[in-house]
């Protein structure tokens, strides 16, 4: 009996530890050693990674499943229902949810951080506000949306790994066909930009009259945000069909829509360029969609439609040469080679490399932190001489 009660405590413990102590219980139950408690060392390599040991392999395993937890949260609308403190009657009354069930699933999110938990009600943490719910201003919901898209294609890698063309669920081929993907992959995209924004409102060269082309630019909002603010700004947002509607929405909000107009165009494609000018092309965040020697034709044939003393601007997460390190990169990498056929992020000092043996005068600028791993955001501005 003294066992029973041992095991009972394990509920005053919080969900990640309960997950410990219980993989502890079975590794002894089968007599099989997995060394938990073996510390952590260095391995001596070039890139100084950390020999883990069985747990933290065993936890990185079982990360999939607070992702289910945060993504069906998100789209359920649960924290809609969480802005004020209520009970899991409440919310299970509303969402014709199981009272037990919807009970476990709010205990797991306050073990997430992501709810607090007073007494017998149930509220949203700020961060959860600020990031979760859609009036928050740091609004990420159609971002994780996006992600959750993504659950039935992550279990074919294999196939990926070994195809050349586009497999179904990859965005080439789902973007076209699925709406809803299509405008979370907007909104995603769009979200991801706030942040970026003011900054590059900011630059010099966004000063005076200037023409700008926003390649690859989808949603539009670098450009808009920019010609607001300037009334001397004129461009193109060039991008696939899909990306239409999102863009000129946000022409619209902006009330820039006599300044900046959508094209239609594949920025891979060296017909896209002709008879084209500006003074400044902008590539954010989109450089990863290509393999390396289509990202040195891309280059090339911008350099070509700027006028002399023309700018061009990249932002794009940083990778170190060996494409190893930070991880945040190596990780955003392979997500590239998933979500599409030809994707990877490319080495920063390489498109750095590429963009002087055209003729640019290049700068790297250090743009903020991406993620948990090290990872870091860069905007490369290059002057053509």
């Amino acid at each position: 009996m003294a066992g029973f009660r041992k095991i009972s405590t394990l509920w005053d413990l919080d969900w990640q530890k309960q997950s410990k102590v219980i993989r502890k219980l079975l590794t002894y139950f089968v007599n099989c050693d997995l060394n938990f408690k073996e510390p952590r060392t260095m391995v001596v390599n070039s890139h100084n990674s950390i020999d883990l040991t069985a747990s933290d392999i065993i936890s990185m395993s079982d990360s999939f499943q607070e992702s289910a937890i945060l993504q069906f949260a998100n789209t359920s609308g649960l924290f809609e229902l969480l802005k004020e403190p209520v009970t899991a009657e409440t919310i299970s009354e509303s969402k014709g949810w199981l009272l037990r069930k919807t009970t476990l699933l709010l205990n797991v999110l306050t073990s997430l951080s992501l709810v607090v938990k007073s007494d017998d009600k149930y509220c949203n943490t700020p961060s959860t506000n600020r990031v979760l719910t859609k009036d928050g201003p740091g609004y990420v919901g159609a971002l994780i949306e996006h992600q959750r898209l993504q659950w039935q294609l992550w279990s074919k890698i294999g196939e990926v790994i070994s195809s050349e063309e586009p497999i179904e669920g990859q965005q080439e081929l789902k973007l076209k066909k699925d709406p809803h993907a299509n405008d979370a992959f907007n909104q995603a995209m769009l979200q991801l930009s706030k942040e970026n924004i003011a900054s590059i409102v900011a630059l010099p060269e966004m000063e005076g009259e200037k023409y700008i082309l926003d390649l690859a630019g989808g949603h539009g909002t670098y450009l808009s945000a920019i010609a607001k603010y300037n009334p001397h700004i004129t461009g193109q947002v060039w991008d696939f069909a899909t990306a239409r509607e999102a863009a000129q929405h946000v022409f619209a909000d902006y009330g820039v829509e006599n300044q900046i107009e959508f094209r239609e165009a594949d920025i891979s494609k060296a017909s896209s360029y002709e008879s084209v000018k500006a003074d400044i092309a902008m590539l954010n965040d989109c450089l990863h969609y290509f393999e390396q020697e289509t990202v040195v034709q891309i280059l090339s044939q911008v350099a070509g439609v700027l006028r002399k003393g023309g700018t061009l601007l990249i932002t794009t997460i940083y990778m170190d040469r060996d494409c190893v390190t930070p991880a945040a990169a190596a990780g955003f990498s392979f997500y590239m080679m998933m979500n599409t056929a030809h994707g990877q992020l490319h080495p920063t000092p390489w498109l750095v490399d590429q963009m002087e043996n055209i003729g640019f005068n290049v700068e790297v600028r250090n743009f903020g932190r991406v993620g948990t791993k090290g990872g870091k955001y860069v905007l490369i501005i290059g002057q053509r001489k």
